[in-house]
């Protein structure tokens, strides 16, 4: 990828719980699971919490709206079971926007009332991660 892109997931985290519980209470298969202790791949160490987590796609768009509506429209269609979710599992919701800058293409990171309404519904943690790269002009690679 060569331009800015985005890619925005819906995280439960906990101690110890029950994904399979999860994925049944919301009839939607997660993208990835991790249980407290399981090692994880990309850095061999030991997970200290358990994960169960959907995400789209990452996409090229200085436009987060684009990947944070499907998030939000799921939230809004299942509020109560996953009010009812973070209380049985005793674990927290987090939305996390993944962003990757690409020379200065920096998105609007704007959050619509809506958005903020269905996130305090949930009690979810709403972290931006950015990362900024750009072109070296004399070889067209890419420097942090």
């Amino acid at each position: 990828m060569e331009k800015t892109s985005i890619q925005v997931s819906l995280e439960l985290l906990g101690d110890m719980f029950d994904v399979d519980y999860v994925t049944t209470l919301l009839n939607r298969e997660p993208c990835y699971t991790l249980t407290k202790g399981e090692i994880i791949k990309r850095t061999k160490q030991k997970s200290c919490v358990t994960v169960w987590g959907i995400s789209g796609e990452r996409e090229e768009s200085v436009d987060m709206d684009i990947q944070m509506n499907p998030i939000f429209d799921f939230i809004e269609q299942n509020v109560e079971s996953f009010k009812l979710i973070s209380v049985e599992c005793q674990a927290e919701w987090r939305i996390s926007a993944d962003i990757t800058i690409i020379d200065e293409h920096t998105p609007a990171m704007v959050l619509s009332p809506r958005q903020i309404f269905l996130a305090n519904e949930i009690k979810a943690t709403i972290d931006f991660d950015m990362y900024a790269r750009q072109k070296c002009p004399m070889c067209s690679t890419f420097k942090l």
